[in-house]
């Protein structure tokens, strides 16, 4: 009689082969179950390479003809006329303002009057004392009457003389009632009216002399000491856009005015008929920095502020390592959208300019474009 097969060897077989078939299975779900590694974040990166050496500033300033002067009277009177305009181009020796001749011709003819009278007193004092000198040089005539008639001719010839000088004063002074331009330029000003009554040295009107333009700034007492003259500055124009000429600094106030700024003037290097006074300007000045060491021109969204104003981190792509170093930096300036750091960077370093509010010290990431790892 045959054996028959154990029931319960035959289930322990059937339970060990299913446990040698559910290993596989049991293996891949684990797999399945573990995370996959993050991704690495991609930073759009530059070359630090933009090194500067100086500071800019840029200061509110208005321009100004290079000569202007307030022309004035010398002398009183009713103003008749005043034939100039605000703006209007005049050149030297154009009428500007006249003041009522009436009276100073008046005064010119009882000055030439008076002289006349005085010149034929003068003619009879001069006669008289060569008869009286002659006489006495032969002994006919008294010593008394020789010395009358000589004082008679010094009173004569003293009262021509003062006669000679208030017609001379009449006639400068009618001269001096027409107003003349000293020099070609343009009607800037005007401070009176016609028919109203000036005084001698009142301003009448202000002429600005065509051509040369200069820009005057007030500059803080923190930068004073940074500029000189001989510097040279950048102007713009907001109401010319696009529009950007060059000065030179001429001169800078040794006192302090309003804000406890100076003010300094810079004439433009060119004459250009769209730059007028009174218009608005930007003017940069640049100065060397100082102690600041070498200094680079970095975008403002590569830097990370921490805390103090004046300091702040940026990350610096090691290309060995694939990960960004987080580096110390000074801010030393801002332009425009740049900003100029010193300390913590050399030129040819790759830095993140992107997205650096979500970066970390030796944080994997990768170059977008493959920039700077060349």
């Amino acid at each position: 009689m045959s054996e028959r097969p154990d029931p319960g060897e035959d289930a322990m077989r059937h339970a060990r082969l299913l446990v040698v078939l559910a290993l596989p299975l049991l293996a891949a779900c684990e797999e399945k179950a573990e995370a996959p590694p993050p991704p690495v974040r991609a930073i759009k990166s530059m070359v630090v390479s933009d090194r500067v050496g100086e500071q800019q500033r840029k200061i509110a300033g208005v321009v100004e003809a290079a000569t202007v002067t307030d022309l004035s009277f010398e002398i009183g009177g009713r103003l008749t006329e005043l034939p100039v305009d605000i703006g209007q181009a005049v050149a030297t020796g154009d009428t500007v303002a006249r003041i009522d001749p009436t009276p100073l011709e008046l005064a010119l003819k009882s000055a030439v009057g008076e002289l006349t009278e005085a010149q034929s007193k003068l003619t009879d004092a001069k006669a008289k004392f060569e008869q009286q000198d002659a006489l006495f040089a032969k002994g006919y005539t008294t010593k008394s009457a020789y010395d009358t008639a000589q004082a008679n001719l010094s009173s004569a010839e003293a009262v021509v003389d003062r006669l000679k000088a208030q017609r001379d004063k009449a006639e400068r002074n009618l001269k001096n009632a027409t107003l003349t331009a000293p020099f070609d330029g343009r009607i800037s000003e005007k401070y009176v009216d016609r028919f109203t009554e000036v005084q001698s040295g009142q301003k009448i009107v202000q002429l600005s002399a065509g051509g040369e333009r200069e820009v005057q700034a007030n500059v803080p007492a923190g930068i004073i000491g940074r500029i000189a003259t001989g510097d040279t500055v950048s102007v713009a124009f907001p109401t010319l856009p696009g529009r950007t000429v060059a000065g030179t600094i001429t001169q800078i106030g040794s006192r302090a005015g309003q804000s406890n700024a100076f003010p300094v003037i810079a004439a433009l290097a060119e004459d250009d008929p769209d730059i007028r006074a009174g218009m608005t300007a930007e003017v940069t000045f640049s100065f060397k920095t100082a102690d600041t060491g070498e200094a680079f021109l970095v975008p403002l969204p590569a830097v990370v502020a921490r805390g103090d104003k004046r300091k702040g981190v940026v990350y610096v792509f090691d290309k060995e390592a694939g990960v960004v170093r987080e580096r110390q930096i000074q801010i030393v300036n801002i332009r425009d959208n740049f900003i100029v750091v010193a300390g913590g960077l050399e030129k040819g370093d790759v830095i993140a300019v992107a997205g650096t509010s979500f970066l970390h010290d030796g944080m994997e990431v990768k170059l977008l474009d493959n920039a700077g790892t060349e």
